[in-house]
């Protein structure tokens, strides 16, 4: 099979969420036997010189200034109709490397990787008559609801809202042009359907290669420790952070005085690094996150907004790591409260549990096995890849009949 990803990044090197889901995708249908074309943005926040994802028959990479302009943005609120965060990333540069490629090359699938590429469906139909497939990594509209939510400050309460609008009206009219949506979790693709998206929708989760961890150094675990792990530009990871230093921090680190906090994620801003309170440590970027992981105890995921599925969740399940989550931070993973994953919404189940946890690791031992077998029989890259497959062949016949 032929297969073009179009990617509002390049998906290297694979240490976030958006970087990993996408390059596992690629290079696991490449590593089916699959030809696989890949054509991203290449952003100032994740530029890349050159091809850079093994394993495909070709890359090519166009760079698109999606930086923040004040100018831009006030003038998206006064008439612009797509949401600014999505207008950033149209592009005349992308739009005529699209049209190139499509005039030499005829695929059999062409998959969009998120929302924001969705705007080059048009594009992209003026060349090619094949099945397209756009994949929602989340209902975008429901990441700015939930931190609408949250705010009190009625400036930044009304143009959450704002954009909350932009985005449902984005999501809505472009997803409908698709032949078929990849949605990354059961719950986003009743959101999408609810939203009134009439094409087949399959809930295609996402990924991880099973051997990196099956194959992993070995590394002693510092007891009594908690870590965080995520990109924190992401504004959710950053008010989960906040939330959890600011709220269950304090009586926490009280009740278990020899209890550490380790916070890690790239691209950290200042007001994470100043989050300052006893045992509570900032680490920043960290190279290798696996071996993080591993360096401590309980993961943690307090999540108050965000949707989709959390992909450091699925790593730490992988890693056989014992885990507590909000609802929030676990939807959309087939997991179980007690079984395979701890989880807690109010401050006194978060207290409680971690409280509970730390009395008795050994108890605790086989939510950490639980979780290992469920990546592997779930989450595996072969396994998300065959489901890939599958859609698209189905798409295919559906196109042709």
């Amino acid at each position: 099979m032929k297969i073009l990803f179009i990617s509002p990044r390049v998906p290297y090197p694979p240490t976030d969420g958006g970087a990993i889901a996408i390059y596992n995708t690629v290079t696991g249908a490449a590593r089916a036997g699959h030809e696989v074309y890949l054509l991203s943005l290449n952003t100032p926040k994740h530029l890349q010189e050159g091809p850079v994802v093994p394993g495909l028959v070709y890359q090519e990479a166009v760079f698109v200034d999606t930086r923040f302009s004040f100018f831009k943005a006030v003038k998206n609120i006064i008439g612009g109709k797509l949401p600014y965060i999505a207008e950033r990333f149209v592009s005349e540069d992308f739009s005529q490397a699209i049209e190139r490629l499509l005039k030499k090359n005829t695929f059999d699938i062409i998959q969009f990787e998120g929302t924001y590429v969705a705007w080059y469906v048009d594009v992209v139909k003026k060349f090619s008559n094949c099945p397209l497939v756009i994949r929602a990594h989340n209902v975008e509209y429901v990441i700015w609801e939930r931190l609408a939510e949250n705010k009190t400050n009625p400036i930044k309460k009304y143009l959450y809202n704002d954009m909350v609008k932009k985005l449902k009206v984005l999501e809505k009219d472009y997803y409908n042009k698709f032949d078929g949506i990849a949605s990354i979790t059961f719950d986003d693709g009743e959101r999408l359907r609810a939203l009134g998206i009439n094409k087949s929708i399959k809930v295609v989760p996402f990924g991880v290669g099973i051997e990196k961890f099956l194959h992993k150094e070995e590394v002693p675990k510092k007891p009594f420790t908690i870590f965080m792990l995520g990109s924190l530009d992401w504004r959710p990871n950053q008010e989960a952070a906040i939330w959890f230093v600011e709220n269950i921090w304090p009586e926490l680190s009280k009740a278990i005085p020899q209890l550490e906090l380790h916070i890690a994620g790239k691209n950290t801003p200042p007001k994470i690094y100043k989050l300052k309170q006893d045992r509570v440590y900032i680490h920043g970027f960290i190279e290798d996150s696996l071996r993080f992981m591993q360096e401590y105890d309980l993961m943690a995921v307090p999540l108050l907004s965000g949707g989709g599925m959390r992909v450091k969740i699925i790593e730490g399940m992988a890693l056989h790591k014992a885990i507590i989550s909000s609802a929030i931070g676990a939807e959309g993973i087939m997991c179980e409260d007690e079984k395979n994953i701890l989880l807690a919404n109010t401050k006194e189940e978060w207290i409680g549990k971690i409280k509970n946890y730390f009395k008795d690791t050994e108890k605790y031992r086989n939510l950490g096995n639980n979780a290992g077998r469920l990546v592997e029989n779930t989450y595996s890259n072969q396994v998300v890849t065959r489901t890939f497959i599958d859609f698209y062949k189905q798409l295919i016949i559906k196109k042709k009949a």
